[in-house]
């Protein structure tokens, strides 16, 4: 789960950077490979309190493509950028 992440944080970097398609294609083929492994996550509890852990994962994740969804309708660099620093990095630290 955690290198999906940072493909898809390498990923939206590389849209940032002016390669949009490349960038977005990255993105959500671990997008893909993260909600996978959430899946197996969910079916697999077998400690106390280990469904709040992945259903706090969830939400923030649902955060995060929430993030990245606004991102995606800008055009603007300055704006593309704030985003990322402001709401979509934040949210994967």
């Amino acid at each position: 789960m955690i290198n999906s992440l940072g493909l898809q944080d390498s990923a939206i970097l590389l849209m940032l950077h002016g390669e949009k398609n490349d960038g977005l294609v990255q993105f959500r083929r671990n997008e893909s490979i993260f909600l996978q492994w959430l899946g197996r996550a969910k079916d697999n509890i077998t400690i106390e309190g280990e469904d709040r852990i992945v259903d706090s994962l969830e939400k923030a994740f649902n955060e995060y493509l929430v993030a990245f969804s606004r991102m995606l309708i800008l055009n603007e660099t300055d704006s593309l950028f704030f985003i990322y620093y402001t709401q979509i990095k934040k949210s994967i630290i």
